[in-house]
């Protein structure tokens, strides 16, 4: 029985925190000098993901700009001070259906998730849970990694790897499991998968015990091996387009260890398309009534989450690399990028986007 109680004030503890978080103030996007200041916090320096409450205010400097996410809608807030009660003046609990609803909700799937997390900086793998409340569960479709794959605990120095050629797949071996950091014994797919254009694409998986070279195969939808290489590392550029895949089928790539070929994958699906004009992140933002107002970051971000959510994946996650890269330090960055590879089942990537 106390059991049972204990739970279940976890359980409205948990949903309350949710439900507390929905009605927080994000930020989204900093340039120059933003201030804020609230009865319990003061903050010299407002940066992207930091989250605000309601009895605040906000003080941009003359060339500032800041903009801010809340209940559904983005607000640009102006030069001086900005008091959040009278800005943040939207109808509560309001949905947006339209392309802007969809960059908010992947916002605060990203805040919420680190909210879960305990902190901004680690420990994302620790968060088993959180998709049977219905993170990420919103009309996409989630999960683009290897379905095998759900253990693992990265080394907190460790880089994200994923096409970082000195990176050893972007974990270390304290405390990594099966197939992570050069332990266990089975190997995780990590990109690509879903769409794909036929060009240069890097194949990317983790590093298990006891290998120190890997067969890549690309298998059709017969099941009959159409491409096959040999690597020493955990990634391999492939030129789509040399191999003649064709658009509109189907492919499975598997890998597996040449030393040991007991030790292997599951399997990751793509398939060749071309993306038409009407198709393209830039003409469904188009519909947008940020996305021109927006800084160049913010306009980056809102297209990896269009291309994730049209099964772009391998694009997405390009776009979320490289700003991460441009911008190590800004948090929303990182949250947005950890978001995304839990969305795809693979934590132990998430664990290493939060990661300096």
């Amino acid at each position: 029985m106390k059991k049972l109680v204990l739970l279940f004030i976890f359980l409205i503890q948990f949903f309350a925190n949710l439900l507390a978080q929905e009605k927080a103030i994000i930020v989204v996007s900093v340039s120059g000098s933003v201030s804020y200041l609230s009865d319990v916090t003061t903050i010299n320096q407002v940066t992207p993901g930091v989250v605000l409450t309601l009895d605040g205010k906000v003080t941009l400097a003359n060339d500032a700009k800041a903009m801010i996410y809340y209940n559904a809608e983005f607000i640009s807030l102006k030069s001086g001070v900005n008091i959040l009660k009278d800005v943040c003046n939207v109808q509560e609990g309001r949905r947006n259906f339209n392309i802007d609803g969809k960059i908010g909700e992947r916002l605060q799937d990203a805040i919420d998730l680190a909210n879960l997390a305990g902190n901004r900086d680690a420990n994302w793998t620790t968060i088993n849970n959180f998709k049977k409340s219905g993170f990420g569960d919103k009309g996409a479709k989630d999960g683009f990694g290897d379905k095998g794959a759900k253990d693992g605990f990265g080394d907190k120095g460790a880089k994200d790897g994923f096409g970082d050629k000195g990176a050893k797949d972007g974990f270390g071996d304290k405390g990594a499991k099966d197939g992570w950091g050069g332990v266990g014994k089975h190997i995780h797919l990590i990109l690509p998968a879903g769409k794909l254009e036929l060009k240069s694409t890097q194949f990317s998986w983790s590093r298990p015990a006891n290998t120190t070279s890997y067969q890549l195969v690309i298998k059709n939808s017969s099941g009959k091996n159409i491409y096959s290489i040999q690597v020493s590392d955990t990634f391999v550029d492939v030129d789509l387009k040399k191999i003649k895949l064709k658009y509109d089928e189907e492919y499975q790539w598997v890998v597996s260890s040449v030393q040991t070929p007991t030790i292997g994958s599951s399997t990751n699906s793509i398939v060749i398309e071309k993306m038409e004009p009407s198709n393209t992140p830039e003409t469904k933002l188009s519909k947008s009534k940020i996305y021109n107002q927006a800084d160049a970051t913010t306009q980056l971000l809102m297209k990896a989450i269009i291309l994730e959510n049209d099964e772009w994946y391998y694009e997405a996650a390009l776009i979320y690399m490289a700003l991460k890269k441009k911008e190590p330090s800004n948090q929303l960055v990182k949250m947005m990028h950890a978001a995304f590879w839990y969305r795809g089942d693979i934590y132990e990537m998430a664990d290493a986007a939060v990661m300096p």
